[in-house]
């Protein structure tokens, strides 16, 4: 026997202690739920921003507007003219993306320039501002728009395409 337990009686009436039993984490207190729920809606919202970017990025509108600041950073007083052949071309095909060929293909000179203002959302005033992307075909070479007013004419397409 235990020389301890022999001097004192009383230590032989003493029991081991027993366990409590372990906390459960269900179910979990509400402040956890909203930081689940809070985890949740960040998680949806960043996939969600994530694949309307990716669907931006393969549409025609970013391939647009990458071509038409492409144009603008090469835009210069020497090529104005070269630069304004190609935006009145690239217009005509913003046009047709956006509108049937039916409504807008067969137009020339100022019924186009007229359905370019009655169409164009912000109100651009195309058959003043944009008169040289009808005359630059047929006009002799050595007359050049300015690349002030092609820069002016080009932000509007822009914003159109936005």
């Amino acid at each position: 026997m235990n020389p301890i337990v022999e001097k004192n009686p009383l230590l032989e009436e003493l029991h081991d202690i027993e366990g409590i039993d372990p906390t459960s984490w269900w179910p979990i207190a509400m402040g956890w739920w909203i930081i689940i729920g809070i985890i949740i809606i960040i998680t949806l919202f960043l996939i969600y921003s994530y694949f309307r970017r990716q669907a931006y990025i393969r549409s025609w509108k970013n391939d647009a507007l990458k071509h038409l600041n492409q144009l603008e950073k090469k835009l210069s007083e020497k090529n104005s003219r070269d630069t304004a052949e190609e935006l009145s071309e690239y217009l005509r095909r913003i046009a047709l993306t956006l509108h049937s060929r039916k409504e807008c293909a067969g137009l020339v000179g100022d019924e186009w320039l007229q359905w370019l203002e009655q169409h164009d959302p912000q109100k651009f005033e195309w058959k003043t501002k944009g008169k040289f992307l009808i005359d630059i075909p047929y006009a002799p070479a050595d007359r050049l728009p300015s690349a002030v007013k092609v820069r002016e004419v080009l932000i509007a397409i822009k914003r159109w395409v936005r």
